[in-house]
This record gives structure tokens, sequence and C-alpha cells, in this order.
């Protein structure tokens, strides 16, 4: 059954319209990814289309926007995505600088008519030292893209469906706020016009 964002023991009952938080939440993730994200937080219509570029300049504005974020205007749920991109991403080039350096040749020695490679890391306790990094930073890719990676999603989408909410009842009142002074703007006026009335009106 659909949470429904109008009952009657939150915050926010009595504001007209408000969708429900399965609503709210399917719209937070449709929008969650980096192609929604506005890193300068300009207005956007919709979603770029990242299939129309080439994949040169596909791959150029992918990484502009990872470096920048999702941008000010951006919810819980985009934040998450980027910290996890990044946090992958840094994990990835230190996978290949610890590759690159455990495969980095000093020279070829001749061993028995083979070319035999004598690495440039060629301290024991150091080379076991980077080979656990790498399986430390293999398990920290499993948990990010797992279970615990998804959890912190979950947590973000919550956040976000919490903080529309809000924002849809602070758009609710702002607008009831103003109606109400133009009613009452409006009242005022009839009470004024009905009072010279009646100052005007001959006596029965």
């Amino acid at each position: 059954m659909a949470e429904n964002a109008n009952s009657d023991d939150d915050e926010f009952t009595g504001i007209p319209d408000m969708p429900s938080d399965d609503s709210i939440r399917s719209e937070v993730i449709r929008t969650g990814g980096i192609e929604h994200w506005n890193p300068r937080g300009a207005t956007r219509t919709g979603p770029v289309d990242f299939t129309a570029l080439s994949k040169d300049m596909a791959n150029k504005v992918l990484a502009a926007r990872l470096a920048m974020g999702p941008g000010p205007n951006a919810n819980a749920f985009q934040h998450a995505i980027w910290d996890q991109h990044r946090r992958i991403a840094e994990l990835d080039n230190e996978h290949d600088r610890i590759v690159k350096q455990l495969d980095e040749v000093r020279r070829f020695e001749n061993v028995e008519g083979k070319a035999v490679p004598i690495p440039m890391l060629s301290d024991p306790q150091r080379r076991k030292a980077l080979g656990l990094r790498l399986v430390e930073i293999a398990k920290e890719q499993s948990l990010i893209e797992g279970e615990p990676g998804q959890k912190k999603l979950n947590k973000a989408v919550a956040e976000s469906v919490l903080a529309e909410k809000r924002r849809i009842k602070q758009a609710y009142i702002a607008s009831e706020a103003k109606r109400r002074a133009a009613a009452s703007l409006t009242n005022d006026a009839i009470d004024r016009l009905a009072d010279g009335i009646r100052k005007t009106a001959p006596s029965a």
C-alpha cells in the first residue's frame, strides 16, 4: 500500500494536492542520474541526451559533470550518487597506479636463454603491502556497489522525498499567504465602500 503524504499524524496535514511518498520517490529516482544534474544551478527543462553527442564529447561532458557535481539545487540522492561515482573513480585510479608500479620493469636479464623482467619495485614487503591494498580496494568497491552502498542511496532517497514534501509545503504556505493577503485587502476595500454607502444613504 502506498504511503500517503497527507497522513493525519505528520507535519503535512492540511496541505492540498500533496503527492504521495511513492510518487515523489519515483521522481527522485528517475531524475537522480547525471543527465539530470545542473552543476551551475541552471534551470533545465529536460535531461541531457548523451546519445546525441559524439563519444568524445559525451565523455568530456560526463567528466566535467563528475568533477563539478550535481549542482547547488541537487537533492540528497543526486549528491549520494555523485559521492559513489567519485569514490569508485578514486579507487580505480589508485588501483591503476598500484598495478603500474608493480608491473614496472627496471631491466631484463637473460636466464637460461629467456628474457626475465626485473621489477622496478623489488622489495618483497613493499610488493606484498601493495598487493594487499589491491585486495582492500576490491572489497571497498564491492561494498559501494553492493548492499551497503544501496542502503546509503535508499537513505538519500528518503531524505530527498522529505525535502521535496517540505518544499511543496512551503510553496503552498507562500501561495496561501499571498491569497489571504489579497483577500484581506479586498475585504477591507469592501468594508470601506460599505461604510461610505451607509454614511451617505438616506435615513429610513
